[in-house]
């Protein structure tokens, strides 16, 4: 991944001016990828519910003019990091159908709504290689449901506020057992499974490796 640190920089020989970035867009600082938490004059009602759990003063004077907290993937830094935008570079910013978007270089112009989104990612591996410009839909979430998920059943739509996980382990002698309603504090996982450390992501996944807590 190129180097961040010169976002005014663009292909082709143009340059551009200073990116906006606001709250949950994907953002990277050379090869460090994160997740924006919060934004400069942002207020609390813009904020997502879950993110008033998040121990971190996130007012107007932690958080200066053209500056965002990041959360770095890797990284354990459970407050984030205050960073400047002129050090970041968008990578992804989520749409969902029926949000309405301006144009970010005329933000209080004509509006729409978006009725069509389709999605490319570049995926990186366990033994660290890449692959580019994958079409999501040859894709799927490990755990196909997590908190606030949308669901449809039959005419009905509704929002995914809890799961429960049922995790079969399987021990090195080829002997499993089954752990109902598995939860962190239970079955501890050995390796991270958080990409962000603000985000409620799956605890469990097929090849994790875990171990019962003592007691």
């Amino acid at each position: 991944m190129g180097d961040a640190s010169s976002p005014q920089a663009a292909g082709d020989g143009e340059v551009h001016k200073p990116q906006q970035i606001y709250s949950e867009d994907v953002v990277c600082r050379g090869d460090w990828i994160g997740l924006v938490s919060r934004v400069h004059g942002e207020s609390e009602t813009e904020q997502d519910e879950e993110s008033e759990e998040l121990d971190v003063e996130d007012d107007d004077e932690s958080i200066p003019d053209k500056h965002a907290r990041v959360f770095w993937l890797k990284r354990s830094d459970p407050n984030g990091e205050v960073e400047s935008f002129d050090k970041l570079k968008v990578v992804d910013r989520a749409f969902l159908h029926g949000d309405i978007v301006a144009s970010v270089d005329d933000p209080l112009g004509q509006t729409g709504s978006v009725i069509n989104v389709t999605l490319f990612v570049d995926l990186e591996w366990t033994n660290g290689t890449r692959m580019t410009m994958v079409p999501s839909d040859r894709l799927q979430h490990i755990r196909p449901f997590r908190p606030g998920h949308y669901v449809v059943h039959g005419n009905w739509l509704g929002r995914v506020e809890e799961v429960v996980d049922h995790v079969t382990v399987q021990f090195e002698d080829g002997s499993k057992c089954k752990v109902l309603r598995a939860t962190p504090d239970r079955l501890i996982p050995l390796s991270p499974a958080s990409l962000f450390p603000d985000e409620d992501m799956c605890p469990y996944y097929p090849g994790l490796a875990v171990r019962a807590a003592s007691g």
